[in-house]
Parts: structure tokens; sequence; C-alpha cells
């Protein structure tokens, strides 16, 4: 009996030198769970990595970048996609950098993936091993989406009171580029209406970047004839790729006439 209460005793000591042991272990982990990022960004990106506790011996954890291309999409302050870091004793926390490489290329966002994996020496791995880290293209052409208003515009034969038109936005156009109008109805412009001063039966509209409308100008031709209303019919033509059409696509003004 004495010999198995000094088994047990001896049992119990080792599994609390075991668990003292595990104790005073490192705890590492990813500070951050996702990281985003334009692929334009000009300075490297830190990952950071957090030990849990001061009172450990140090180790080794390697760092694998899973996705995306090195040396074309991204590099690292390690040199590569992969690494085995060294954390000293004591340390709280230790920095990696990806720095992403830009392009001219519109194409999709970059996911990278980036694993802790095999720690060894006073290290275990915690509960956040790996970290999502996003490359954001930013070559995408942002599309403005083109409207009429839906209402139909009267301006008198005799009116030296110009009809103001505006085309609608959805969005502020970023890189503006070009919107072409071409005019259509039984009214005919020369005779019947002027647009924006001149034009012959088309209308380009130059946007700026910025702009969140685009207006222009109708002016009614004066004649001594009763001839009766007539419409003009203005719809878009060619659109830069910066635009694109939306619902109301037609915009009717109608010259009444005055005799």
């Amino acid at each position: 009996m004495r010999s198995y209460v000094i088994l047990v005793g001896i049992m119990l000591l080792l599994l609390v030198g075991c668990q003292k042991e595990e104790d005073v272990k490192g705890i590492v982990s990813f500070v951050d769970s996702a990281i985003e990022v334009s692929e334009s960004n000009t300075e490297s990106v830190e990952i950071r990595l957090g030990i849990n506790r001061i009172n450990h011996d140090g180790g080794t954890v390697d760092i694998i970048v899973e996705g995306g291309e090195y040396g074309e999409d991204y590099e690292t302050s390690f040199g590569s996609a992969s690494t085995t870091l060294n954390i000293p004793a004591a340390s709280i926390s230790e920095v990696v950098t990806i720095q992403p490489i830009d392009n001219d290329v519109e194409e999709d966002d970059k996911v990278l993936l980036v694993i802790l994996d095999d720690a060894s020496g006073d290290l275990f791995l915690g509960s956040r091993p790996t970290l999502t880290f996003t490359i954001l293209d930013d070559d995408a052409i942002l599309v403005t989406t083109l409207d009429f208003t839906a209402d139909t515009v009267f301006i008198d034969e005799n009116t030296s009171t110009s009809a103001n038109v505006t085309i609608m936005f959805d969005r502020v156009s970023v890189d503006g580029g070009t919107i072409e109008l071409t005019f259509d109805g039984s009214a005919v412009m020369g005779e019947d209406y002027r647009v924006n001063e001149g034009a012959d039966d088309k209308l380009v509209l130059t946007i700026g970047p910025g702009a969140n409308q685009a207006r222009f100008l109708i002016n009614a031709i004066d004649n001594n004839e009763m001839d009766g209303d007539r419409e003009i019919k203005v719809q878009f033509g060619e659109l830069s790729e910066t635009f694109e059409l939306g619902v109301i696509t037609e915009k009717v003004i109608v010259i009444r006439d005055d005799e």
C-alpha cells in the first residue's frame, strides 16, 4: 500500500511538472485576421504577430503565403513566399511586411492567405493562425449610369429662353469621358431649333472628372408659319467606356407653335 501511494505521488509530480512546462510556453497568433490594401500602396504593410506572455524561451514558426504570385503581385520582408521566423526569448511581438506590386492591368482583387505553421521551441500556435491579405485592384474603370429625367420639356417657338436639358448620373464620374447625343423627331435642327449654339444632327458632350450630371441647351427658332407643335427626340449615341445607359434613354422636347 505504501509503494502504491508513493507511485501515485510521483505520477502527480510528473503531471504537475509537465503542466508547468506547458504553461511557460508562448502562444503565437496573428494580431489581425484580415487586412485590405490598394495595389498602388507605396508603403510596406505590417503584419504583426503577438505572443501571449513574456516568460518563454523563444523558438521558431513557419510563415507561408498562399495565393497570388510572389514577385509579380507582392513581395515580403523575408524575400519569398515562405520563411521560418526566429522568435527570441521573452519577445511579445514580431513583425513581417508585405508590399503589393502595382500594375496597369484591370483584374480581380488578389486574396493572399498568410499562414502560421509548425511552431517549435517554447512556442505553440494560437487561435488565429491565418490572416487574409487582400490586394485591391485599382485599375478597374468605374462606370457611371446615365438617365434623362422623365418629364417632357415644352418651349415656346418665340421664346428667347433656352431649354436646359439635364442628364442624370447615378454616381460621380471619376474619370470623365464623352457622351454623344442624337436628335430626331418632327422638328428639324437648324430650322426649328439650335443645340448649344451649334451642332448638326449630333452633339458630343465632354465630361470632366468629378462631374455628377451633364446639361445642354436647346433654343427654339421662331418663324411665321403655322406649322403646329413639333417634337425633338433626344437619344444617347456613342458613349465612352466610363458611361453606360440607364433606364430613361430618350428625352422629348416639344416646341409649341405660336402662330
